[in-house]
């Protein structure tokens, strides 16, 4: 039998009390020796014995933490008042969601609602925004649930939730169901049953169709594109109850077309990360950026004549094209440098752009909007009284006036003349045209 340093020890000592005591001639200091070897002994073995049935247990409580966290793999247990297992699951449930890009779907939603013009419906707006966001939050959620894989091969999502064993697939799945059915319920009664059919069915698109499809063809981008640019007409027909409009078809194009730069220029980036996925993408077969590079800067100059065609159309004043002008023109510029020189910096350019570039160019189609002329409700009067008084601070009003100052004093005319374009109605193009025959 093995015995160990420690148990040797104690034995040892025990033998040696032992033969002082039969050489030891006093009876009485003979029972307090044998007394307190025996008392020795006994603590010895018994701390000994606790010893090892303490680490015994800390292995056992080890091991069967270890198999419960496994077994479960979920977040920690919600209890009342336990405010730090709440935040982590509250964080977790954003993960899933992808926050940050389900906040973008209210920006595109609402932009999708301004553009019907007043009188605004508040509720209808919340309603809405809300609900495309719970869509886009189920969406998100089912996308992970599916790439749970595909997610810990790649560096920039190995630290999500479910490759991490923060949550289980199915506590996932029970998020991304509630999601969407709050989502539908939201939009059938907040705003209609026919946006509340596209916010399903782009459900069903982006995660039945889009996510499987990133690991067989590269025109997942392509379906991907359609899927984003459905939610501000999602916003529209929550205002209108029409699908079939110009407006619809300006603001689903400007969505699409977007996606390709923004995306592109991404995946180039982090295409190494994306190989190791096993996605097909156009860069992760593109080792030289050329084709990618070609992409970005032909669906860049698509976009350019989009504002042109609303002026055209009369869904927007003719100041929206004038200063598209400006701002695609440099788009297109960062879209150009990366096609002569395809490299991570003048990628990173390009995409750093398309964040800027999407919220501004929606305000300003929201802003010189024609249907916030054609009712004077108070919300048309506020959109009136501002463009009034950036027309009076636009730099051309300044330079104009100053110029033709003299001028006016010197004839004692005042003068209405605007560099900038107005809002113009119907009426008042008949009523320009006369002036002008005159």
């Amino acid at each position: 039998m093995m015995r160990s340093p420690g148990m040797r020890k104690i034995l040892s000592k025990q033998h040696y009390f032992i033969k002082n005591v039969k050489n030891n001639k006093n009876s009485s200091n003979h029972n307090i020796i044998i007394n307190r070897n025996q008392q020795c002994l006994i603590r010895r073995n018994n701390s000994s014995s606790s010893s090892t049935t303490t680490t015994t247990t800390v292995i056992d409580a080890t091991t069967a933490t270890t198999t419960r966290a496994t077994a479960t793999k979920g977040p920690i247990p919600l209890i009342p008042g336990n405010s730090k297992a709440l935040s982590k699951q509250v964080k977790i449930y954003s993960q899933l969601s992808k926050a940050r890009l389900s906040s973008l779907v209210v920006m595109t939603t609402s932009a999708g609602f301004l553009m019907a013009g007043t009188p605004i419906g508040w509720s209808g707006l919340a309603a809405v925004s809300i609900g495309t966001t719970l869509a886009a939050c189920s969406a998100n959620t089912f996308n992970q649930v599916y790439e749970i894989k595909t997610d810990s091969l790649m560096n920039r999502t190995r630290g999500r939730p479910l490759p991490r064993n923060k949550i289980s697939r199915m506590h996932a799945a029970g998020w991304g169901v509630s999601t969407g059915v709050a989502s539908a319920g939201l939009l059938a009664l907040g705003a209609n049953p026919m946006t509340a059919a596209l916010g399903v069915g782009n459900i069903l698109l982006y995660a039945g169709v889009y996510t499987p499809m990133k690991l067989h063809s590269e025109w997942n981008t392509w379906v991907g594109a359609i899927v984003g640019a459905i939610p501000p007409v999602m916003g529209y027909a929550a205002a209108t109850g029409s699908l079939l409009t110009p407006e619809a078809g300006l603001l689903a194009s400007t969505l699409f077309l977007w996606q390709f730069p923004h995306f592109f220029s991404l995946a180039w980036i982090h295409r190494k990360d994306y190989a190791a996925g096993g996605y097909k993408m156009v860069p992760v077969a593109d080792p030289t950026g050329v084709r990618t590079a070609k992409l970005v800067e032909r669906y860049t100059a698509y976009m350019i004549p989009l504002p042109l065609i609303a002026s055209a159309m009369e869904i927007t004043s003719y100041m929206f094209a004038v200063e598209s002008i400006f701002i695609n023109g440099y788009v297109y510029y960062l879209a150009r440098k990366f096609s002569q020189e395809s490299n991570n910096k003048n990628a990173k350019a390009v995409f750093k752009s398309s964040l800027w570039y999407l919220p501004l160019m929606l305000t300003l189609m929201v802003y010189h909007s024609k249907h916030w002329s054609t009712s004077n409700d108070v919300d048309a009067q506020s959109i009136h009284n501002a463009k009034k008084t950036l027309t009076n601070a636009c730099p051309h009003e300044i330079l104009f006036n100053s110029e033709c100052s003299s001028d006016e004093q010197n004839n004692n005319k005042t003068s209405s003349k605007t560099l900038c374009p107005k809002i113009v109605t119907s009426v008042d193009k008949f009523k320009s045209v006369e002036e002008v025959k005159k």
